[in-house]
């Protein structure tokens, strides 16, 4: 199970590196919504919801310690 992807080449390696995390992200909610339909939507939003969540909380931990 795969999608049509599209992939733009980008010259320089962190454009590159956005490039690959946004197709695999894409192929994450693709995949999800194959498999599980509206749930599975409903399933990759909580996993950002709860990505950013973990990524907000360390960026505070990582500011508080240096203090």
């Amino acid at each position: 199970m795969t999608p049509n992807a599209r992939y733009v080449h980008k010259v320089s390696p962190k454009d590159y590196e956005e490039n690959i995390k946004r197709h695999k992200n894409m192929c994450r909610k693709y995949v999800l919504v194959k498999l599980y339909g509206i749930k599975g939507l409903l399933l990759y939003y909580w996993q950002n919801i709860g990505y950013t969540l973990i990524t907000l909380l360390n960026i505070k931990n990582l500011y508080k310690t240096k203090d």
